[in-house]
């Protein structure tokens, strides 16, 4: 059997948002096995990403961290932060 496509994948989830509920009918509905109905279903889909990144604030905001990371590192062990103090 050949690898489901993403129209497949797109199409059962239409049709599972839609209403159709039964692994089943929706395999019987596109041909497909129920396994393949499931895994269409709780695919976890990737968030789109189109925000571009700033580099120039990404810039500031490690140099920051990078001061608070040194200003850390030069305190005692006891008085150093902890990731869940951050």
């Amino acid at each position: 059997m050949a690898e489901p496509g993403t129209e497949l994948f797109e199409a059962i989830r239409r049709d599972h948002r839609a209403g159709d509920r039964l692994p089943s009918s929706l395999a019987a509905r596109h041909g497909v096995s129920r396994q393949t109905v499931m895994e269409a279903i709780s695919a976890v889909l990737p968030l789109p990403h189109s925000l571009p990144a700033d580099e120039e604030e990404l810039d500031e905001i490690r140099q920051l961290l990078d001061v608070l990371l040194e200003e850390d590192q030069a305190t005692t062990p006891g008085e150093q932060c902890s990731a869940f103090a951050v």
